[in-house]
């Protein structure tokens, strides 16, 4: 999955650039999720150290 996506904007040869979509949903999800994202990272976190 690229961060960016090349859209054709109807003329030749001529490309736009944009953000991929996928991208910003899955930042909007991060950032209404924050709690839900950092106690997975926790646990996570947790479970390598006390493997290791």
């Amino acid at each position: 999955m690229d961060l960016f996506v090349k859209v054709d904007t109807g003329t030749d040869n001529d490309y736009r650039w944009i953000i991929n979509p996928l991208f910003l949903l899955l930042a909007n999800w991060a950032m209404a999720n924050v709690k839900v994202v950092a106690t997975l990272f926790g646990i996570t976190n947790q479970r390598s150290e006390a493997g290791g």
